[in-house]
């Protein structure tokens, strides 16, 4: 009570000696806590990440409550920690759970005697997929890796993105060292970089062929209304520029089949277009039976090509799944995506087999954590595993044979005026499914 009343005095001469009311206001504003994560560890056990913001004064008790039945309180089991003072991520290991079931947890906090809760977050407790938490780039304050279509691996053991300055937009390549769990490690020398367009650009072109990445295109904003285009185009592992991009202004999507990288317009009806090697050229193979406009987000599965539809309209299901066969250049529909209708989600391949999901619920704009994954020779959907991270919006992915890394992206919340709010995520992971 007496903190009460000091904050209220306080107020009040902040106000008298010509504050503004927004340091007023802030005097007032409740830590907000959430739990951004949570992923089983065993057979019994789960960790779950809680996040701690706008911290002004001492918090006696932080803790994280669960159950088998929604909006868990106090009453039900519980774990705490020691008392905090600044914003932080505490990260707290459930145990005794029974593998298979669903478990609601909520984040709390105590202060002068109340308790307040954050939003629910719900996980399965399984570990059909394997889950390794990765070392990420250092970062100070003001940076954030960006996830967008810019990254690529370098060779097999190896991957690139990009760190960027918020303040500058300066952006630094990080290379990532998959055989040492390293980011940039002194003792690898780098090669010097061939030229290519900036990174921060909005849907670039990337397909990589034995031992070769074609990267281009791609478009970025000069102002909030003027919109520029990129058609240039590179060979990362070789200098100089090649055959421009000759498709639409228009965002694309990209997939590979046997030696040829497929790039589609993201228009209703877009042409698509072919890239040869060999020659570098680029070759029309006709316009698509997609007849919205949407993101189309590819599937590579082994020598097969699939594009998922996840349509620009949010009340449109992301549905439709077609294959492309190259032999006689059409598509076929396949087996509709049954999971909850989502945008900005995520897909990769690892080896033959090709997953998709996150991303955010296109109904309620939380962050969705399934991910399923799709059998080409049974033409079928099954649940695989749910991420662990914080980012589930615009997510990195890389895929190898056994293999993927995924992460960073941005966390979507909800705030208490019920609008949407995303923070950047710098976790990364390694994903082996079983």
């Amino acid at each position: 009570m007496k903190k009460n009343i000091f904050k209220i005095i306080l107020a009040l001469l902040l106000l008298a000696g010509g504050c503004t009311n927004e340091a007023a206001q802030e005097i007032f504003k409740k830590p907000s806590v959430e739990i951004i994560s949570a992923y089983a560890i065993s057979e019994t056990a789960a960790e779950a990440s809680v996040d701690v913001s706008d911290v002004i004064q001492e918090i006696g008790t932080i803790g994280v409550v669960w159950g088998e039945k929604s909006n868990p309180t106090t009453t039900d089991r519980q774990l705490t920690a020691n008392k905090i003072t600044t914003s932080q991520l505490v990260n707290f290991v459930l145990p005794n759970l029974q593998s298979g079931k669903t478990y609601f947890l909520r984040a709390f906090y105590v202060v002068d005697g109340e308790t307040v809760y954050g939003s629910e977050l719900s996980f399965l407790q399984t570990i059909s997929g394997e889950w390794r938490r990765l070392s990420s780039p250092p970062l100070n304050a003001d940076e954030y890796i960006y996830a967008g279509n810019t990254i690529y691996t370098l060779t097999s053991q190896s991957m690139r993105c990009f760190k960027v300055n918020k303040t500058t937009g300066l952006c630094l390549p990080q290379d990532y060292y998959r055989e040492f769990g390293e980011w940039n490690p002194s003792f690898f020398g780098r090669p010097p970089a061939p030229p290519k367009p900036e990174p921060l650009l909005y849907s670039p072109i990337l397909c990589g062929f034995d031992g070769l990445t074609l990267y281009g295109g791609g478009y970025t904003f000069i102002t909030r209304d003027r919109v520029v285009y990129q058609r240039a185009m590179f060979i990362l592992e070789s200098n100089g520029r090649w055959e421009p991009y000759p498709g639409a202004e228009a965002a694309t999507s990209s997939f590979g089949i046997g030696k040829f990288p497929y790039v589609l317009e993201n228009l209703p009806n877009g042409k698509m277009w072919r890239f040869n090697f060999s020659n570098l050229s680029w070759t029309d193979l006709g316009r698509c039976p997609f007849n919205k406009p949407a993101r189309y987000v590819s599937l590579d599965i082994g020598e097969r090509g699939f594009m998922l539809v996840e349509p620009q309209n949010w009340q449109d299901p992301v549905r439709e799944l077609y294959e492309y066969l190259p032999v006689e250049n059409k598509w076929v529909r396949r087996a509709d995506f049954p999971g909850e209708n989502r945008r900005r989600s995520t897909s990769f391949s690892i080896g033959n087999r090709a997953f998709f999901g996150m991303g955010q619920s296109a109904t309620d704009y939380r962050g969705l954590r399934d991910l399923w994954e799709y059998d080409a020779t049974a033409d079928s959907w099954k649940k695989a595993a749910d991420f662990p991270g914080s980012g589930t919006v615009n997510t990195m992915a890389v895929g190898y044979n056994t293999t993927a890394n995924i992460g960073f992206g941005q966390q979507a919340r909800r705030t208490s005026v019920n609008a949407e709010d995303y923070r950047t995520s710098t976790d990364f992971w390694q994903f082996r499914p079983r």
